[in-house]
């Protein structure tokens, strides 16, 4: 699978990216990270829409494209762009 998305970050902790139909196998797709500093950490939600521009087998394709975006997940982020983010929700919280 292919997807090219263009990614902004918002105020409020906000990282969104969108796909680029024309140059991703998908018609459409949106992903939103919320960042939130807890304590000492920080939480993230995640949300994922979807529509993917190729056929999917009714019964095994969603769990075959949810396992595929699951290994590529894991790959865009570096543990050193998550502590970065943590740092900067925290500076943005208490004004360091």
């Amino acid at each position: 699978m292919t997807q090219v998305q263009d990614v902004k970050q918002h105020a409020g902790g906000m990282i969104e990216a969108v796909t680029v139909p024309a140059l991703s196998d998908f018609r459409r797709g949106i992903y939103r990270w919320q960042l939130r500093g807890e304590n000492a950490a920080t939480r993230m939600r995640f949300t994922a829409v979807l529509e993917p521009d190729f056929w999917v087998p009714p019964l095994i394709g969603p769990w075959m494209i949810k396992r595929k975006l699951l290994e590529e997940f894991g790959t865009l982020f570096t543990p050193a762009t998550l502590l970065r983010w943590h740092r900067t929700l925290v500076a943005m919280k208490w004004g360091s």
